[in-house]
Formats: structure tokens, sequence, C-alpha cells
């Protein structure tokens, strides 16, 4: 598996592949697992405002704090400039909004910094859980994302699922 190197999360690529192996395995378990995706809240304003280094410093922190809350089997990527997925094996809906809820928390609690100066960060969040209508995992990120979007229109710092 390949890591992001400024992050420590695996890369879009891992991602991918891993939520393949995932709904091939719950197809034929009868299983259910769900994703999440992350988005970091006005980063290009963060950017613009601190500079790219700032920027980098909220990434690498930011891989830190979604490692630190997940399980050793769930999956962390990297797929994006700012965005993160999260495959929650053995996770409905309500289990992975929970996860999502608490990294919400996690991130608006840490006091993320770049040459001592405190930047405030949020998160906005979409959750998805794989239904009996999927067969490829396109519609399942399609519709994390969905819920990610719909996070960021109903004022950021939030999960929907």
């Amino acid at each position: 598996m390949k890591a992001d190197v400024l992050t420590g999360l695996h890369d879009r690529g891992t991602f991918q592949a891993a939520v393949e192996l995932e709904l091939a395995r719950c197809r034929r378990h009868h299983d259910v697992f769900s994703i999440v995706l992350i988005d970091i809240d006005h980063f290009a304003i963060l950017n613009r405002t601190h500079g790219h280094l700032a920027g980098d410093a909220i990434l690498r922190r930011l891989g830190a704090i979604v490692r630190g809350h997940l399980r050793r089997d769930d999956v962390a990527s990297r797929i994006g400039g700012e965005e993160i997925g999260v495959l929650l094996p053995a996770h409905d809906r309500v289990a992975a909004l929970v996860v999502a809820e608490r990294l919400r928390i996690a991130v608006e609690r840490t006091t993320f910094a770049y040459d001592d100066t405190p930047i405030p960060v949020t998160i906005s969040l979409g959750v998805a859980t794989l239904a009996p209508t999927d067969t490829d995992s396109l519609a399942l990120i399609a519709r994390a994302d969905e819920r990610l979007y719909q996070a960021k229109h109903d004022g950021r710092n939030s999960a929907r699922g």
C-alpha cells in the first residue's frame, strides 16, 4: 500500500482498491460498510491567509488526528488536495455517523498552529453506507460526496449521512 508523504495516510489508489475489495467481501457475506469523506472547511482561504506551508502543517496534523481515531482495519487515505476518504468495514450508517462526529469534534477542539500563530480549523464530512443497489464503489463514493457538499452548504463543520 502506498502512503501519502504529507499526511502519512494511504493514497487515493489504495483507497479505491480497498473500497472495491470491501464491496466484494460484503456482497459475498451479506455484510455492510460505510465510507466517510472529509474536507477541510475554507482550506483555500487558510492557504491564502497563512501560506502553503501552514496548509501543509494543517494536513499533517489532520492526518494524525484521523489515524488516531480509527481502528486498525479502517482505511484512511488522502484522496485529493485536502480531502480524505475513510473506509469503515462493518459500520452501518449510525455507527459511521458516530465516527464522523467524533472526528469532527476532535478537529474542532484541536489547536492548529503555524509559526506560533493559532489557526482555527473545522471539517465537513459526508457519510454513505453500502446499499443493496450499489454495483460498484462509484455510486457509494458519489453519495458520500453529495452528503459532504450538503454539509458544506448547510454551514460547514458538520457531518451528513
